[in-house]
C-alpha cells in the first residue's frame, strides 16, 4: 500500500513538472520551443530581430580565405533563428527547427573563425588566449550539436508515432542545439567587445541592443531546457518504481 502511495506521489509530482514544462514553452515567445505539428503547416515569413538603428560605418575583418567580413552583423544573422517569434519549418518537418539551429552554428562559425584568426595573428596576448579559449567552445559546441543530430528522432517517427515520447526527444534535443549555439554567440559577442572598447567598431548601440536580446532567448530558453531535464528524471523514477511493483506481483 505504501509503495503505491509513493507511486501516486510520484506521478502527481511528475504531472506537476510536465504542466509547468509545458507553460514555460509558451512563456518565452522568443524561443519558439514547441510541440511540433503533427500536420504540415503552411509556411509563414520569419520574424527577425530588429536592432537599434545605427548609422556608424560597418567594421570589417578578413575572414581565413581573405574576404571582408562584418562579424557583428554575420552573428546577428546567424542568431536570428533563435530570436524570432513564430518561425515555420520550410521543410514542413517537425524537425525543422532543430536543424535551423545548425545552420545558424553555421553562420556563426565564419564570423567564429574570423575572429579566433585576428586573436591568433594580431592581438596581444590575452586576446590570443581569448581566441584559444573561443576555438575550444567552438569544438565543445561542434561535439554536443553532433550529439543531438545523431540522437533526434527522424520526422517520419514524430509524425507517426502513437504516443508523444519522439516529440518530446525532439523539443528538449532542439532546447539544447539552441542553447549550444546562443552559448556559442555569447562567448564571440564576449571577445567581440574588444572592437567595440577600442572603438574600431563605433557601432555600440548595435551591440548593446543585440547582445541584450540574445541573453534573454538564451536564459529562456536554459530555463525550458532544465525543466525538461526534470521531467525526464521523474518519469524515468517513475517507470522504474512501475516496473519494481509490477515485477512484486
Amino acid at each position: 500500500m505504501l509503495a503505491w502511495l509513493h507511486l501516486a506521489e510520484i506521478i502527481l509530482r511528475v504531472i506537476a513538472i510536465l504542466w509547468l514544462f509545458s507553460v514555460n514553452s509558451n512563456y518565452y515567445l522568443m524561443t519558439n520551443i514547441h510541440p511540433f505539428p503533427k500536420r504540415r503547416a503552411a509556411s509563414k515569413p520569419a520574424k527577425r530581430h530588429t536592432y537599434k538603428l545605427d548609422h556608424s560605418s560597418p567594421f570589417y575583418l578578413p575572414s581565413v580565405q581573405g574576404e571582408k567580413v562584418d562579424v557583428l552583423i554575420t552573428v546577428i544573422a546567424g542568431c536570428n533563428v533563435f530570436l524570432a517569434a513564430d518561425l515555420v519549418s520550410a521543410e514542413d518537418e517537425p524537425t525543422g527547427n532543430f536543424h535551423r539551429a545548425l545552420e545558424g552554428y553555421e553562420t556563426l562559425l565564419l564570423a567564429a573563425d574570423t575572429i579566433i584568426q585576428f586573436g591568433m595573428t594580431e592581438g596581444a596576448i590575452d586576446l590570443r588566449n581569448k581566441a584559444g579559449r573561443l576555438a575550444d567552445w567552438c569544438e565543445q559546441t561542434r561535439k554536443l550539436l553532433i550529439k543531438t543530430h545523431q540522437a533526434i528522432p527522424d520526422p517520419e517517427m514524430i509524425m507517426m508515432a502513437d504516443d508523444t515520447v519522439p516529440d518530446f526527444q525532439a523539443e528538449y534535443l532542439t532546447g539544447v542545439a539552441y542553447l549550444a549555439a546562443i552559448t556559442l554567440a555569447l562567448n564571440m559577442l564576449d571577445f567581440y567587445q574588444y572592437f567595440i572598447v577600442t572603438g574600431k567598431d563605433t557601432r555600440k548601440a548595435m551591440f548593446q541592443d543585440f547582445r541584450g536580446a540574445i541573453q534573454e532567448a538564451g536564459d529562456g530558453i536554459r530555463s525550458h531546457v532544465r525543466h525538461a531535464g526534470i521531467a525526464a528524471h521523474e518519469i524515468d523514477l517513475m517507470h522504474k518504481k512501475v516496473r519494481a511493483l509490477l515485477e512484486d506481483r
